[in-house]
C-alpha cells in the first residue's frame, strides 16, 4: 500500500507554508452544504505496471462526469505522462493507469480533474504522491532474461516463478536479496513490500545430486538367428555426475553379451526366447530388459512329388517340407509360372487348360525354393487290363491302355517318371510291359502307375509279392478243438495264421463227413444229420493244419436244456421200454419149460 510521506520534516514544513499562503491570498468560503468537491485520491492496487485510483466525492450531481488522472513530477508540478480517462460514478476507480514509464527514485504527485466542479470548488485536486522502485531479478550464474517490476513504494510484489535456464549439473531452489545467499530468502509465491529502495532477488542454485533416474534398452524386442548378432544400447537418465555406465547380461549359458551391448546368440541355443539386461552401476535397482526370440534359420525345403500330372478341372495338393523341421519360421508361398495352365493356393494345385507350368513353393525366411513341374491332359484313358502282380514271374507284368501307342510319352510309378529302359511298349491300343529286371527292385507291396500321352493319361497299379521276401507261415491254429450243432444251425470257427505278418495268409476249409456236417470258405460249419465229423483248416503257405470235432444232433435227440418235464417224461419212458422187454423175455422162458414139459 503506498503512503503518504507526510512524516518527511523538510516536506511537512514545506506543505504547511504552501496552506498558509493559500489562506492568505485566497480566504476560505465554507462550501454549501449541496456543492460537490474531491474529498480524496488514492492509489488502491498495482498489477502488472498498471495503477488503479480510488476518486472519492462529496455532492456530485446525477449522470456521467468525465475524470482525467494525470502523473505530475513533485518537484515543479509539470506533466510527466497523461495516464488514463474515465468517467463517475462507476465506482469512483480509474483503472489501467500505466507507470512503466517512471523512473525509480524519484516523487510523483496525482492529479484528479473531474468534470463538472468548477475550480472554485478544487475540481483540480493534488492529493497523493509516491516514490517508484524497481524489483528486478538476477540469474546468478543462469542463463537467459525476466522483467523488472517498478512499483510505488509501499505496494506488495508477488515474487515471480524462476525463469532462468540453471547452470550445468543445479537446479533452482529460491530468490534471494544478496547474491550469496545470506540475504533474504524469497520462495515463488511469495509476497514482498516496496520499501525505499530498489530490490534486486538473486536466483539461489543447489547442485543436483548424483542419481540414476531410469535406464532404457533399444531395441525393446527383437529377433536374431541361431548363430546371429543382435546390437543392443543403453540409454541412461542420470542426474548430477552420477555414472551413466550399464553391466549387460543374459539369461542363457549358450548366448553371450559383450559389454558394449552387443549380443552373439550360441548356434546351439535352445531357448526359444532370451532376456538381454542393462544394470546402472551407480543404482541396481535402475535397469532394462529387452526380448530376444531365437530363431532357428530354415536351410531348406522340399515338395513332396517333384512332377504331377493332371488332367483339366482336377486338383492335386502338393505338399512342402520346410528343414529343419524345428525351423522357426514355417511361412511359405506358393507361384505358378503359368496361370493359364494351372493355379495354386496354400499348395493345392488346379488344372486349368492342357500344358505345362511349373509349381514353385518359397521360404519367407531365407528365400529357398522347390519346384514341381506339372503337365496338364485333356483325355483320361482307362486301362483295358491292369498289371496284375508280381511274384517273380519270368515275363515281367503287362497292362494295356485304350490309346494311341504313338501318343504315349512316358510312364510315371509312384509320382515319379519310370527311365525307358525299365519297360518296353507296343502297339494294339498301348501295350506296357514292365521289366522283370526292374520289379525285381521293388519291395513288396503295391505302387501306382500313369502312364503319359500328349493329351492326356491313364491311371493303373501292379503288386509286387516275390516269395524270396516273404514272410513264410509257421503254423494255424482254430478258436475251438470241438463243438455241438444241432442239425440245420450252425457254429463259426475262426484260424488264426502265424506269424501275424505272414505275408500269405490263404488258408482252406473241409469236413472229413460232408453227410454229418459242411464248412464253407470263411470257416462256417453247419449240421447236416447226426453225427460226428472233423472240420479241418489248411494253410495255403506250408499246408500247416488245425482240426475240430464237430458233433451234431437231431433236435428232438437232444434234451432241452431246463425242460424237466420233459426230461422226466424221457426217463419215464426209457424205463417202461426196459421193464416190458424183460417182462417179455421171463414170460416166453415161461411159455418155453412148459412146452418142453
Amino acid at each position: 500500500m503506498l503512503y503518504k510521506k507526510l512524516q518527511l520534516p523538510q516536506k511537512l514544513l514545506a506543505i504547511a507554508l504552501s496552506a498558509l499562503l493559500m489562506l492568505a491570498l485566497f480566504p476560505a468560503t465554507a462550501l454549501a452544504d449541496n456543492e460537490p468537491y474531491i474529498s480524496d485520491v488514492a492509489v488502491i492496487s498495482l498489477s502488472g505496471g498498471l495503477l488503479s485510483v480510488n476518486v472519492d466525492y462529496v455532492n456530485l450531481p446525477p449522470g456521467s462526469h468525465n475524470v482525467t488522472v494525470e502523473i505530475l513530477n513533485y518537484g515543479d508540478n509539470t506533466s510527466t505522462n497523461i495516464i488514463a480517462t474515465g468517467s463517475i460514478p462507476s465506482g469512483g476507480v480509474v483503472t489501467g493507469i500505466d507507470v512503466s514509464t517512471l523512473t525509480s527514485g524519484n516523487d510523483y504527485r496525482i492529479k484528479v480533474t473531474v468534470a463538472g466542479i468548477t475550480d472554485s470548488h478544487d475540481s483540480t485536486v493534488f492529493r497523493y504522491y509516491f516514490t517508484c522502485r524497481i524489483v528486478s531479478y538476477d540469474s546468478n550464474g543462469g542463463t537467459g532474461s525476466m522483467p523488472s517490476y517498478l512499483l510505488p513504494e509501499g505496494v506488495t510484489h508477488t515474487v515471480q516463478p524462476n525463469g532462468f535456464i540453471p547452470p550445468a549439473g543445479h537446479y533452482f531452489d529460491s530468490w534471494n536479496t544478496m547474491q550469496n545467499g545470506v540475504g533474504v530468502t524469497y520462495r515463488v509465491s511469495e509476497s514482498l513490500t516496496v520499501r525505499s529502495d530498489d530490490i534486486i532477488l538473486y536466483a539461489q542454485w543447489l547442485p543436483i545430486p548424483p542419481a540414476v533416474n531410469s535406464v532404457t534398452v533399444s531395441p525393446d524386442t527383437a529377433n536374431v538367428h541361431k548363430g546371429g548378432t543382435q546390437q543392443f544400447t543403453a540409454i541412461v537418465d542420470a542426474s548430477g555426475s552420477a555414472s551413466t555406465d550399464v553391466t549387460w547380461s543374459v539369461d542363457s549359458q549358450l548366448s553371450t553379451i559383450d559389454q558394449n551391448g552387443l549380443l552373439s546368440v550360441g548356434q546351439n541355443e535352445t531357448m526359444g526366447t532370451l532376456a538381454v539386461t542393462a544394470t546402472s552401476t551407480v543404482d541396481h535397482n535402475k535397469f532394462d530388459t529387452a526380448e530376444v526370440t531365437v530363431i532357428t534359420p530354415v536351410t531348406g525345403v522340399t515338395l513332396n512329388k517333384p512332377t504331377l500330372t493332371l488332367a483339366v478341372g482336377v486338383s492335386e495338393t502338393l505338399t512342402a517340407t520346410v528343414e529343419p523341421g524345428g525351423a522357426t519360421n514355417q511361412v511359405v508361398t506358393w507361384l505358378s509360372d503359368n496361370t493359364s495352365v494351372t493355379t495354386v493356393t496354400n499348395g493345392e494345385v488346379t488344372a486349368v487348360a492342357p500344358g505345362r507350368a511349373n509349381i514353385t513353393v518359397t521360404t519367407e525366411d531365407g528365400g529357398h525354393t522347390a519346384t514341381c513341374a506339372v503337365t496338364v491332359m485333356e483325355v483320361v484313358y482307362p486301362f483295358t487290363t491292369n498289371f496284375g502282380t508280381y511274384t517273380g514271374q519270368e515275363e515281367g507284368l503287362t497292362g494295356v491302355i485304350d490309346a494311341n501307342i504313338s501318343a504315349f510319352t512316358g510312364l510315371e510309378v509312384n509320382g515319379e517318371l519310370l527311365h525307358g529302359s525299365n519297360y518296353t511298349t507296343n502297339a494294339g491300343s498301348t501295350i506296357i510291359t514292365l521289366h522283370p529286371s526292374y520289379l525285381d527292385t521293388l519291395d513288396n507291396g503295391t505302387y501306382t502307375v500313369r502312364a503319359l500321352f500328349m493329351e492326356g493319361y491313364a491311371d493303373g497299379s501292379f503288386t509286387v509279392n516275390r516269395q524270396g521276401n516273404a514272410v513264410s507261415v509257421t503254423g494255424v491254429t482254430l478258436d475251438k478243438t470241438t463243438a455241438s450243432i444241432t442239425v440245420g444251425n450252425t457254429v463259426q470257427l475262426t484260424a488264426t495264421v502265424s506269424p501275424s505278418n505272414a505275408t500269405s495268409k490263404g488258408v482252406t476249409w473241409a469236413s472229413s463227413d460232408t453227410s454229418v456236417a459242411t464248412v464253407d470258405a470263411n470257416g462256417k460249419v453247419k449240421g447236416v444229420k447226426s453225427g460226428t465229423a472233423t472240420i479241418t483248416v489248411t494253410t495255403d503257405d506250408g499246408g500247416y493244419t488245425a482240426t475240430c470235432k464237430v458233433t451234431a444232433t437231431n433236435a428232438a435227440d437232444s434234451p432241452q436244456t431246463g425242460d424237466s418235464g420233459n426230461m422226466m417224461l424221457w426217463i419215464i419212458t426209457g424205463l417202461s421200454s426196459i421193464l416190458i422187454s424183460l417182462y417179455l423175455l421171463v414170460w416166453r422162458k415161461q411159455q418155453q419149460l412148459k412146452e418142453n414139459a
